[in-house]
């Protein structure tokens, strides 16, 4: 597996960038500092490649559980890569994490639609469309 778990501490600044990309791009209630709050108190884990610069690409994933099985899931909450082809690269690992987190599957939400054809050709079923109107 090429993904290794860090301290987010040690590359805050590397990452800063992506993640204000990302908000900027999903509007996204989460701000960078939400993350950071989540990764320091275990309720997220930081992953960066070994070859790859974590300014170029990381993930922050959390494992789940479903409300009523009790199952346990991996959600691939922030990806991060500046080439498109870059979430191509990690998907054997990705999987492979899950199994080492003893979870049954891996999850994923977007807003873009060339994020979900990326998931769907690699073997995630679309599930369900989120839809909110603000009042």
């Amino acid at each position: 597996m090429t993904l290794v778990r860090v301290n987010i501490d040690e590359y805050w600044e590397d990452i800063k960038e992506g993640l204000n990309t990302i908000q900027k791009e999903t509007h996204e209630a989460e701000t960078p500092e939400d993350v950071y709050v989540a990764c320091i108190n275990n309720e997220a884990i930081l992953w960066i490649d070994k070859d790859i610069k974590p300014k170029d690409g990381f993930l922050i994933t959390q494992v789940l559980k479903r409300n009523f099985s009790n199952e346990r899931y991996l959600l691939l909450w922030i990806a991060w890569y500046r080439e498109q082809s870059g979430a191509d690269k990690f998907q054997a690992s990705i999987e492979d994490l899950a199994r080492l987190l003893g979870c049954q599957s891996i999850e994923f939400w977007t807003s873009k639609k060339e994020i979900r054809d990326h998931g769907i050709n690699h073997g995630y079923d679309k599930i369900t469309y989120k839809c909110v109107k603000e009042i």
